[in-house]
């Protein structure tokens, strides 16, 4: 089976589209019906269903879309090892927003700098999401925030202990944490989040309950608003730091036990290419670094 119709399978589900393939591929859309037309002969049976402008894959598709990931992905890593003398080749990233605003660019910056070659494809997904990639192959290397993650599928190693804080505005800095969880409307990130499970708690231990909760994706428009005097959160100490040490938001420590864990995660048995293998052991070095720095 053709590597190049097997992308172009992938592809097409992916982006839920014959159109937004071609676009993506750089296929007139004539080759990428040809594609799958070519596939679809190979196997004797039909891989996707047309309903409305959705595109579903049939029983036949959802058998074969992950034998075909595997084979392209074999292929790419192919074609990474053998190009060159220098380690090349494309790192897939899933991570939570805070890990890539806070954490990920003082990480990046120096590999960048010794391995020009290496290209990333860098996705900003929330918790739940970030474990699911990896399982399915759609991701190398994924980072979460969250309890300490035990698996039989994916290794994970701790990288930071993250000190989760709770945030309110200059005028409510008199009120204790339970009456401004009953008065305050409360921002949180989105379910599945290591946050929640925090807040949850925090919520049974003062044994309250409240409906004024808002969902907001955006980290950096949760501080806005706690800095213009609006409700109140709970976020990693790491994210907030800056604002804390100019009085812009004040915080409190969270009376509860549940600990949080940055973790670098991936899948046991992937492949892994030198540039991913290179990428973890300099995620290593850097702690390492970074730890006795502060000796």
């Amino acid at each position: 089976m053709d590597i190049k119709h097997l992308n172009t399978f992938i592809t097409v589900h992916n982006l839920n589209g014959f159109t937004k393939a071609g676009i993506h591929l750089g296929y007139a859309q004539s080759t990428i019906t040809s594609h799958i037309k070519a596939i679809e002969e190979e196997i004797g049976s039909p891989v996707f269903d047309r309903i409305g402008k959705n595109i579903i894959l049939t029983d036949a598709g959802l058998k074969i879309l992950p034998e075909a990931v595997k084979i392209t992905e074999i292929y790419r890593n192919i074609k990474e090892t053998t190009r060159s003398d220098q380690i090349v080749g494309t790192i897939k990233i899933s991570a939570p927003e805070v890990f890539l605003l806070y954490r990920f660019p003082n990480i990046l910056k120096s590999f960048i700098k010794e391995h020009p070659l290496v290209k990333f494809e860098i996705k900003h997904d929330d918790q739940r999401l970030t474990t699911e990639k990896l399982l399915d192959g759609k991701t190398d290397i994924a980072f979460t925030i969250d309890q300490q993650i035990n698996s039989n599928e994916i290794i994970a190693n701790t990288l930071f202990r993250e000190e989760m804080v709770f945030l309110y505005s200059e005028d409510v800095k008199d009120m204790g944490i339970k009456q401004l969880l009953e008065s305050q409307t409360v921002f949180l990130t989105e379910e599945g989040c290591g946050y929640r499970n925090v807040f949850n708690k925090l919520m049974k231990h003062y044994n309250i309950n409240t409906e004024k909760v808002i969902e907001i994706e955006s980290i950096e428009m949760i501080k806005k608003l706690l800095i213009q005097k609006i409700g109140v959160t709970i976020l990693p100490y790491q994210a907030v730091k800056e604002e804390i040490e100019d009085g812009q938001i004040h915080a409190t420590k969270i009376p509860t036990d549940t600990i949080l864990y940055t973790q670098v995660l991936y899948h046991k048995d992937k492949w892994k290419t030198p540039a991913i293998t290179s990428f973890l052991d300099y995620i290593n070095s850097y702690l390492v670094e970074e730890r006795m720095s502060r000796i």
